[in-house]
């Protein structure tokens, strides 16, 4: 049992740092003032039966970006996040991907299950909205989408 954790957390450490880069990245092109903070989605189940592992994704988000925070941000803005709550439920999931979608988000890092992933998936497409996810399933894979896939292996 602590393998699995240790191995869930250090991927969601992985994928928090990617995603840190993929923001930084988006930093360059987003034009606003030095000042404003750049918001990042996080989306996992916040509630329902699977809550313990969104808690453990929104500490291993705040843990990264308090660092970097504390290091004065991105180009000297500070990186925030915003929370959407997919209850572990695939219609929940296209709901919350559709408010990050419409937030002030630049990049989105979550859904922690597959089947989370690939219906927020849908929607990050069409919004041409970057997703990062540590799920993982042929179906992810396979497909050449806006969601990136991060594995210990990938890393």
């Amino acid at each position: 049992m602590t393998s699995k954790l240790n191995r869930r957390s250090i991927g969601w450490v992985v994928a928090t740092l990617v995603l840190l880069v993929v923001v930084a990245a988006v930093g360059w092109f987003v034009f606003r003032p030095d000042n404003e903070a750049i918001y990042i989605a996080v989306v996992g189940p916040i509630s329902g039966e699977d809550a313990s592992y969104g808690e453990e994704q929104i500490q291993s988000v705040t843990l990264c970006m308090e660092e970097i925070n504390q290091q004065g941000g991105v180009n000297g803005r500070p990186i925030k996040f915003i929370t959407f709550d997919d209850q572990s439920d695939e219609a929940q999931a296209t709901a919350a991907a559709q408010q990050a979608a419409k937030s002030q988000a630049v990049v989105v890092i979550g859904h922690i299950f597959s089947f989370t992933s690939l219906k927020g998936g849908e929607v990050y497409r069409q919004a041409s909205l970057p997703a990062i996810t540590g799920a993982c399933i042929r179906r992810i894979r396979r497909r050449k989408s806006i969601i990136e896939r991060i594995t210990k292996e990938s890393a």
